[in-house]
């Protein structure tokens, strides 16, 4: 085990320990709290529960947090959790949520969210679906650790809970809101609640329309002139926009004293250029330059900025046509993401659709209550991309129905709750049906073959000069990639894939009081799970006869037998190189006469394969009330996220032999966690705190090499930390803080092998070689969220202000899911403010408000450029946070 694996254990230890001694320091001290009437109400049990009662790390927000922090999806909640870490990447289909350092890298709809996320009860399919606008909302509440008991998924790192307003059937109530921002930003939303049949039946409804302008800044150098006028798309403009619009019903219907009935019908829309990328310079960023891992998983020298294979792009177009010796790199200048700039010669245009529907009803029978959740969810989401993220033509993902991903899940949930003296008892089912119909295509363009033809020689030693169309020119490989000019544009792959998944579990958690100070929690989970998928392949072009003549060729060049490099000639990553000089020669081959979109040898109709597994789950959690306001909780629970198949073209189809196959094991969690709640000063101040320690067996690591997203069981994976939490009403008239720090100490386990098991199928790189006993992918060490928020009466109380301002820090963290250290991305700091006049009565307010307000500059996810890795790269690229943004908003209620 490495010194920085066991120096971050010790501090782990360390901080445990610390945890433990403050938790006896607390229990030890006499109560200074009483109950209040302003507890805070969560339902992470499935059950109303004060926060303060239920042995769980909670993490609440309330509507109030919600509209002074300006939240209005998934990924603002960022901003007042600080366990919580959301990305957003190449589609915001790929939204990755992140509770204690571990999450799903979102990129593969076959792989399941580590965190899952519900709204109203009902699960969505994966995280990027919640970044729709969540409406009028009532409280939201983040679950820390594995939830593998009572919600509908198993989630194997934490959930999120969205509880929207429920209608109100006693008075009517309309409300609207009116946003302008810089950046284009404009929002609309309104809504109304009428009581129908007063006490018994009532309707409201939500909807709102938002657009904003991009961040990135699209071709601000001009067209690729290159391409001449039939060049496929200019896309000069901007990119990494918004528009969305979102519509809301609800119906609740209290049928009688015992017996209610709530419907919900939903749907959004999303029509987006999202999400382009910044080439840049990580020197600029972190000071650290790119680097490569040699054969033996050791780095290698530097690789500077601006050379090689990205000043190649350059010359063909790729950053404008501003390409002379004065500008080497054309528009790309320096490469900081300070500029704001991208390029593109197809377009990011995204579309995502959202729809469902649910009902809830719950029948009290006096001793017991039953509760009924059935839905029906559909969300699509289709776009294209250009893939090398420049103006140069080489591959792209195209717009329309060759590309687009679709959910249709059906749920079914019952639960019986009641108590029988001292116990608290809950059963219930859950019956999942998931279907994934996923169509793909890559594809070459127009200067596919000139990129490789001057490519060779770049990686074997040959230079090239800045200048628009100038060719690399020397190197002893400079006819390697010649076979490839002749592949022409828009071949490629076209791939259709049918997952089909049954999942149905039995629950039961209960609560019993031992004492009237001491409780025993226990829970259980039986989850049997089927999946079958249907994947058609399909490549129009052959590739085969090129490789083969190529093949002949360097036989011939170093006077070898005729057949000698026949094991290169299937692309089996598997069998060596042979030595000097040709293990560089057939590392270059593959790259490029290997490539995935190219491969003929998956191409089939109908591979079917088909999983099954059955997993136990389950919590078992001992609470203590030291006083009144002093408890504490030591709990022990086991979570599971299910197994599946990797949806994308995979060379494990090609030489692991026999059938095949792409799918991957279950995730499983065995999680530790003692907690203290504490309430001070007659309940105005709430102080908690976690210790945890989770320990994962078959990691679902999902990575991508610069050529295609593989998936990859990890062994052993721990995720260990303290968390405090703070929500404390101040003596001060109308000043409260809220706020919170997580320590996180996420690992990746020894390799036992399973480093060599994937090497870059292309180049043999031990992509994953930076990983064992290092820090997980996007999980910074600590992390931190303050807010503070004060409202003081005005103008003799015929006025409220408000002013609102929370802060998010965020530790140094690896964003690229190999761990180069190139893809470092510092420590930085967050800022939102607002600040508000309104009457006293509320019925009209006006709000200035700015967020990220010191314009930080940060990387969510940084990124080997498809095609442009190798000796003289890779270039890197990276998906780039917000700046900062301002504006107004007008609130009106009657």
């Amino acid at each position: 085990m490495s010194k920085k694996r066991d120096g971050i254990r010790a501090s782990t230890r360390a901080l445990m320990a610390f945890g433990l001694g403050v938790a006896g320091a607390i229990t030890a001290t006499p109560a200074l709290a009483q109950e209040t009437d302003d507890e805070i109400v969560v339902t992470a049990t499935r059950r109303d529960q004060s926060l303060q009662e239920v042995p769980i790390a909670v993490t609440p927000v309330t509507a109030e947090m919600i509209a002074n922090s300006g939240i209005r999806d998934v990924q603002d909640l960022t901003s007042v959790a600080p366990a919580l870490q959301f990305n957003v990447s190449e589609s915001e289909a790929s939204a990755t949520a992140r509770l204690r350092g571990v999450g799903t890298q979102g990129s593969n709809p076959g792989l399941e969210s580590a965190v899952g996320i519900f709204i109203d009860g009902v699960y969505r399919a994966r995280n990027g679906v919640a970044l729709s606008d969540l409406g009028d909302v009532a409280q939201i509440e983040v679950l820390r650790g594995p939830q593998g008991t009572l919600f509908g998924r198993n989630t194997s790192a934490g959930l999120i809970t969205i509880n929207t307003r429920a209608p109100d059937l006693g008075e009517f109530d309309a409300f609207g809101e009116a946003t302008y921002g810089d950046w284009g930003e404009t929002r609309l939303a309104a809504g109304v609640n009428i009581p129908l049949v007063e006490d018994v039946i009532g309707l409201n409804f939500f909807a709102s329309k938002s657009d904003r302008d991009g961040f990135l800044d699209i071709n601000n150098d001009g067209p690729n002139t290159l391409l001449g006028p039939s060049r496929p798309n200019d896309d000069s403009g901007d990119a990494n926009t918004r528009g969305a619009y979102n519509l809301r019903g609800q119906l609740l219907w209290q049928i009688t004293d015992d017996v209610d009935l709530r419907l919900i019908a939903d749907y959004s829309e999303r029509d987006e250029a999202c999400c382009a990328a910044q080439i840049y310079n990580p020197v600029l960023l972190n000071g650290n330059p790119v680097t490569n891992l040699n054969a033996s998983g050791v780095e290698g020298a530097p690789v500077n900025y601006g050379t090689g294979r990205q000043q190649w792009i350059a010359n063909l177009g790729g950053y404008g046509p501003n390409v002379s010796v004065g500008t080497p790199l054309g528009a790309l200048g320096d490469g900081n993401i300070g500029d704001r700039i991208g390029f593109s010669n197809y377009g990011y245009a995204a579309s995502l659709q959202d729809y469902g529907v649910s009902g809830e009803l719950n029948w009290d029978f006096g001793n017991a209550t039953l509760t009924s959740i059935s839905a029906y969810r559909n969300w699509s989401s289709a776009g294209g991309s250009d893939s090398d993220y420049s103006q140069a033509d080489i591959v792209y993902v195209p717009q329309g129905d060759a590309n687009g991903t679709e959910f249709e899940i059906f749920t079914q949930e019952f639960r019986l709750a009641g108590e029988w003296g001292r116990l608290d008892w809950l059963f219930g089912v859950f019956y999942s049906d998931e279907v994934i119909d996923r169509n793909f295509s890559f594809q070459t363009g127009s200067q596919y073959g000139a990129y490789f033809a001057g490519l060779d020689s770049i990686i074997s030693g040959g230079t090239v000069a800045p200048g628009l169309g100038t060719a690399p020119v020397g190197g002893s490989l400079s006819t390697l990639y010649n076979g490839l000019a002749l592949v022409p544009a828009n071949v490629g792959s076209f791939d259709h894939y049918v997952q089909d998944g049954s999942s149905l579990a039995f629950f039961t958690h209960n609560i019993f009081a031992i004492t009237d100070q001491t409780d025993l929690t226990v829970g259980l989970r039986f989850t049997t799970e089927d999946k079958d998928l249907v994947a058609d392949f399909n490549t129009p072009f052959n590739v085969n006869a090129l490789r083969s003549a190529t093949i002949a060729g360097l036989e011939a060049a170093f006077a070898l037998p005729a057949g000698t490099l026949a094991p290169f000639n299937n692309c089996n990553p598997t069998v060596a190189p042979a030595g000097p000089p040709l293990s560089s020669v057939i590392a270059a081959l593959r790259s490029g006469y290997c490539v995935p979109w190219l491969r003929n040898e998956l191409d089939a109709v109908g591979y079917n394969q088909s999983r099954g597994e059955d997993e136990w789950s389950g919590v078992v959690s001992l609470r203590h009330e030291f006083t009144d306001n002093i408890s504490a909780y030591a709990s022990f629970s086991r979570g599971y996220k299910g197994g599946g198949f990797n949806l994308d073209r995979n060379f494990d189809y090609t030489y692991q032999g026999g059938a095949p196959s792409s799918d991957f094991d279950a995730e499983l969690v065995d999680a530790y966690e003692i907690g203290v709640k504490t309430e001070w000063f007659n309940g105005d101040l709430l102080l908690n705190m976690a210790v945890y320690s989770n320990e994962y067996s078959n990691f679902q690591l999902n990575t991508y090499n610069g050529i295609q997203f593989v998936v990859t069981t990890v062994p052993e994976v721990t995720s260990e930390g303290v968390e405090l939490d703070l929500i404390w009403r101040t003596p001060i008239e109308g000043l409260s803080i809220n706020g919170g720090v997580a320590y996180t100490d996420a690992t990746y386990g020894p390799d036992d092998g399973w480093v060599l098991a994937n090497r870059n199928p292309i180049t043999g790189e031990q992509t994953l070689a930076r990983l064992p006993n290092s820090q997980l992918t996007n999980s910074p060490e600590w992390t931190a969220t303050t807010s503070f928020t004060y409202n003081r009466p005005l103008f003799n109380g015929a006025m409220m202000g408000l002013a609102y301002l929370d802060a998010r820090y965020v530790d140094d963290q690896l964003t690229g899911s190999d761990l180069r250290p190139s893809k470092l991305q510092p420590s930085y700091t967050l800022v939102n403010g607002r600040i508000g006049l309104a009457t006293a009565d509320e019925r009209w307010a006006v709000e200035l408000w700015a967020r990220n307000l010191t314009d930080e500059e940060y990387v969510q996810v940084a990124f080997d450029a498809p095609l442009q890795q190798g000796t003289a790269g890779p270039t890197q690229g990276a998906f780039l946070g917000d700046p900062r943004t301002y504006g107004i908003t007008l609130r009106a209620r009657y």
